[in-house]
């Protein structure tokens, strides 16, 4: 049966190629999502200020394979300065239209903070136009959970990488074995190419007259003489 691997032979091109293209989705990723996080966990320093609910509500999803998931939307108004503004932001890494399977602390949100009632509402002081509901990696926030998945991605991510530029590059190779890096494919695929086991030779069966086999003899077993006066042997 064929199979597939991202983990190449020694020498192989293709797994230095595997490395740069993991190495630069981790460096993407992180560069846009470890920022934003950071300025997550500083929002519980923004200003804070009374706004409006304008609606509310939990809304679900169940077209999955996993059952239903569950995302809160809160539209809310506040004012900074005279000027009215408008946003739906409860986190800054709260994805649009993102849902998880928590329903609970969503319910007692929105039991807390029925359609036009105030809430508090915590505002960039260099840009009042940004704003959100919950603060730093508060429950709620999504920071937590996309802080394990990102790390779980760059872990897989880097190992990928790693074993296909060892695998690549002698040199990559040996600096990560002294290290304790093993390449368990790449020795399974060294050695198979090595030659075939011969095959198993089993003994004859044994006949019922036993292990002997009785062969013709070529030497005289008797004489007799005939009428003639002849001999004659066998």
């Amino acid at each position: 049966m064929a199979t597939f691997s991202l983990t190449f032979k020694p020498g192989d091109s293709r797994g230095m190629i595997v490395a740069v293209v993991c190495l630069v989705i981790v460096l993407t990723v992180d560069i846009f999502t470890v920022p934003l996080h950071y300025e997550q966990w500083q929002t519980k320093n923004w200003d804070r200020t009374p706004g409006t609910v304008d609606d509310i509500y939990i809304w679900e999803d169940c077209g999955g394979e996993d059952g239903c998931t569950y995302g809160l939307k809160v539209d809310y108004s506040y004012e900074v300065g005279g000027i009215v503004y408008e946003s739906d932001q409860i986190s800054l890494v709260d994805w649009e239209d993102s849902t998880d399977s928590s329903l609970g602390w969503k319910e007692d949100f929105e039991r807390e903070h029925p359609r036009l009632s105030t809430i508090d509402v915590y505002v960039d002081p260099n840009n009042p136009g940004r704003s959100v509901l919950i603060t730093g990696f508060s429950i709620g926030s999504g920071a937590i959970t996309n802080i394990v998945i990102l790390s779980c991605c760059n872990f897989f991510l880097l190992f990928l990488g790693l074993g296909s530029a060892g695998n690549a590059n002698t040199r990559i190779r040996t600096r990560l074995e002294k290290i304790g890096f093993g390449f368990p494919q790449a020795d399974w695929l060294e050695n198979s190419e090595g030659p075939e086991d011969p095959p198993q030779e089993y003994p004859r069966e044994q006949t019922d007259g036993g292990s002997e086999t009785t062969e013709e003899s070529s030497e005289e077993v008797g004489w007799w003489e005939e009428d003639d006066g002849a001999e004659r042997g066998i």
